[in-house]
This record gives C-alpha cells, structure tokens and sequence, in this order.
C-alpha cells in the first residue's frame, strides 16, 4: 500500500512537477513599462506598449508610451496619428493637432493619420 503511495507520489512530482520546473527556466524577464535605463525597453517594445495602453483606453501611460517611442527614434506616420489621438483623448487639443499635421506630412497616404486628421480639425 506504502509502495503504491510513493509510486503515485513519484508520477506526480514527475508529471506535475518536472514540466513546472522547465516552464520557470524558461520565463524571461520583461522590462518594466517606460525603464528608461533598461536597455531591454527598444523601439519594438515601446510601439507595443503604447499601442496596448492606447486600445485599453489608458491614455495617461499611452501617451508616456509614444513619447518613449518617439525619443528611441519612432518615426511611423500611424503612431503619430495614434499620438494625436491619444492627446485629444487627454484634453490637449492644440498638440493633437500638431501631431496630426506631422503624420500626414510624414505620410500623405496614411488612412490613420487622414482619418484622426479631419477628425480633429472638425472639432474646431
């Protein structure tokens, strides 16, 4: 009986524990949003997260986000288009704008950046 215990105790620790084991080697660590001295924190990364935090309607961190973005060297039109949006969203109407005419100046043909363009100039 003591032997089916342990045998059974055994296949757990193996099943369970052992794919446990590997799953926790394997985990990465993931900067902090906005580590500034992280070097970890790129270009790709601060898209992302600017791009997460403004489709979960926080803008106060999106907009952190995309200046992080820009100041690694973003240049995207859509993400100055989605930067302005985020500014309207926050009240600051005059920079929304401004950002906005950089997109479409960036990128003519940019959907986004026409479409958040027109939206904000018939906010006036």
């Amino acid at each position: 009986m003591a032997k089916n215990l342990l045998t059974w105790i055994a296949f757990g620790i193996l099943i369970i524990g052992v794919p446990l084991m590997v799953l926790k080697s394997l985990a990465y660590d993931v900067p902090t949003p906005l580590a500034v001295g992280n070097n970890k924190f790129t270009l790709a990364s601060a898209r992302a997260l600017a791009l997460s935090q403004s489709e979960h309607k926080n803008n106060g961190e999106a907009a952190h986000a995309f200046e992080q973005y820009f100041a690694l060297g973003g240049q995207e039109a859509d993400m100055m288009a989605m930067y302005a949006y985020t500014l309207s969203e926050l009240g600051r109407k005059e920079d929304a704008v401004t950002w906005a005419h950089k997109a479409t100046a960036k990128d003519p043909n940019s959907k986004a950046a026409q479409m958040i363009r027109k939206a904000l100039e018939n906010q006036k």
